[in-house]
């Protein structure tokens, strides 16, 4: 079947958002969180990299390398932002942006639509699938460092203007690397690889 990722509570509760690619592209789709039939989930729209709004009235997501929202059953999509290799949106706390990755940097414009800047400078190098979460205090997201090729979480900080390391990752798959910050912002949550193993065959009267 095909590869499911960034799987998503809805605000409420009530529902799943996730991403399934199989060969002909991503899609997004929800199914209820309470579970019934997971074979039927009800596709939303086509693209990639989809994120809630705050109110769960509406999401946002990736397509053709630019950021667009519809509503949260997939209609009235309506583009956004028009800079060409964006991905990761996510709409900040107080829900008046959608931040979001384009190339080695951080834009962000009106969660309505509207001008585009460019918000955030990081230091060190930014993969496609870079996570990026917004909180009142600033934004948190995912940097590839080369002098320890490893993976780094950095916060960029509204108040001074600049961009700190705060956390260095380790054993992370550098393909499917995320995080979430909590609430309160005290802890992070991410996945980690402590184990790896593989078997070796032999084979009899191969030809």
């Amino acid at each position: 079947g095909p590869r499911l990722s960034r799987l998503r509570w809805s605000p409420d509760g009530r529902l799943l958002l996730f991403e399934a690619r199989a060969d002909r592209g991503a899609e997004v789709y929800t199914m209820p969180a309470a579970g019934g039939r997971p074979d039927k989930p009800h596709r939303v729209l086509l693209g990639s990299g989809a994120s809630w709004s705050h109110d769960g009235k509406s999401i946002y997501f990736q397509l053709r390398g630019q950021i667009w929202k519809a509503d949260a059953n997939g209609g009235s999509p309506r583009q956004i932002a028009e800079m060409p290799f964006s991905n990761s949106p996510e709409e900040s706390a107080d829900g008046k942006y959608v931040y979001y990755r384009n190339r080695r940097t951080i834009w962000r414009a009106s969660a309505e639509g509207g001008k585009e800047e460019q918000a955030i400078v990081p230091e060190h190098d930014m993969g496609w699938a870079t996570s990026i979460q917004p909180t009142k205090k600033g934004v948190y997201y995912l940097e590839f460092a080369r002098s320890t090729r490893g993976l780094v979480m950095s916060f960029y900080d509204f108040t001074t203007g600049r961009n700190e390391v705060v956390f260095r990752m380790t054993n992370t798959d550098l393909q499917a690397a995320t995080f979430s910050i909590s609430p309160d912002e005290k802890y992070i949550l991410y996945p980690r690889a402590d184990q790896s193993q593989g078997n070796l065959m032999l084979v009899e009267n191969f030809r």
